[in-house]
């Protein structure tokens, strides 16, 4: 598990830095991060606990969703 909240903070800080600097890719490689290590720590991370596996995979899609919502006002050239 431990692996997993590595690679969400990666994505979380990427994120972060791409928006400030208003640098595009690295703004949308930490967007695209985040649900990923979310649904690797659900299928593959999260041994026999169900309760933590829903959580993982709903929060994913969370972000997944807000992602395709957002992608329509984020214009890529």
């Amino acid at each position: 598990m431990l692996e997993m909240f590595a690679a969400l903070v990666l994505g979380i800080i990427f994120t972060v830095i791409g928006y400030g600097a208003e640098v595009k890719w690295l703004y949308i490689i930490g967007v695209l991060i985040m649900p990923l290590a979310l649904l690797w720590g659900a299928l593959f991370k999260a041994e026999d606990d169900t309760k933590i596996k829903i959580t993982l995979l709903a929060m994913a899609g969370i972000i997944l969703a807000a992602i395709v919502m957002s992608s329509f006002s984020l214009s890529i050239y």
